[in-house]
């Protein structure tokens, strides 16, 4: 993870570089460049991003990988939940923000306001999986993905992907959490069930490589989501950390198929990074044949599992 973690400021700024560089928000909802702005022409957003990483101090280095919560209701500049977002946005120079409960026009404004603040244009996220809806009332919400891998038509991921990114860069949302990359192998599985598009890997990884490129067309990032083998769990990863025992032959033809395709079919490059980050708190592994380089028992989240969402032809880890 150290070599992950090592370049993921730098990550983080060329997605907003690039991001910026698409084209404009609506005139009435437009983003307050404070400068220094992410060039549309000229430049590429890669020297950009070295030119505002060399002149940052290792402080500032750090909040570039912090991501903060907020709400997008109405609040009075005065009170202390915008205070305390403008000290993360202003004075601590945070990466970005997380947009959770909220109505359309104030996080639309809320959002406006907080880039002003930003010396470094913050990237936005939110967990827009069913729709905007699911986060920022007044907005499209899209029924479950099993109801949409039911009609075994990927043209309709794509249309929900694009409909939401579409949405979400209205009111200032740079990044979706979605779409579940899951197979759903276990129908009793708590968390993800209905969330998954299915239990059929090809038509899973057919379902989220379309959403992922309705998603790209409209100028958002995706991230696939949760970890291969959420699908098959029957606990709920939110209160307890799950067992799984399979074999490396399950996982290849199972489990990483659906993030595989994402990867082949464009995910963009920092949900890829974010995805890795996430996987130290997903799922307990017991890879059947697969042992530690010391040869100990794997221990959670073993490197082969690190590697493979990211190098589809990486080998079992040997003794």
């Amino acid at each position: 993870m150290h070599s992950v973690n090592r370049f993921l400021p730098s990550v983080l700024l060329f997605c907003i570089a690039f991001l910026f560089s698409c084209g404009s928000t609506p005139s009435t909802l437009r983003w307050h460049a404070p400068p220094p702005e992410p060039p549309a022409r000229g430049p590429s957003p890669s020297s950009w991003v070295d030119s505002v990483l060399a002149a940052m101090t290792l402080e500032e280095k750090v909040g570039q990988l912090v991501m903060v919560g907020a709400q997008g209701h109405y609040l009075s500049r005065d009170g202390d939940h915008f205070a305390r977002l403008q000290k993360l946005v202003r004075d601590r120079r945070v990466g970005g923000l997380i947009l959770w409960q909220s109505d359309v026009y104030e996080a639309a404004i809320l959002m406006n306001d907080l880039q002003r603040l930003a010396d470094v244009p913050l990237l936005v996220s939110g967990d827009f999986e069913r729709g905007p809806a699911m986060r920022v009332r007044r907005t499209t919400y899209f029924p479950d993905a099993m109801a949409i891998g039911a009609t075994r038509n990927p043209e309709f991921a794509y249309r929900a992907g694009h409909a939401t990114a579409v949405e979400a860069r209205a009111i200032g949302v740079h990044q979706n959490y979605a779409p579940v990359a899951d197979v759903n192998t276990n129908p009793r599985n708590p968390v993800i069930n209905t969330r998954a598009f299915g239990d059929d890997v090809q038509l899973v990884s057919a379902m989220v490589a379309a959403y992922v490129k309705g998603t790209n067309d409209g100028r958002v990032l995706s991230t696939v989501k949760h970890f291969p083998g959420h699908g098959g769990t029957g606990t709920d990863s939110h209160l307890e950390l799950p067992h799984l025992e399979f074999t490396r032959e399950r996982l290849d033809s199972v489990e990483l198929p659906p993030f595989r395709s994402a990867i082949q079919n464009d995910v963009n490059g920092f949900p890829r990074a974010g995805a890795l980050g996430l996987l130290e708190r997903g799922i307990e592994y017991l890879f059947m044949g697969i042992n530690a380089t010391n040869g100990d028992p794997p221990t959670r989240t073993p490197s082969p599992i690190l590697r493979c969402p990211a190098e589809p032809d990486c080998p079992p880890k040997t003794q």
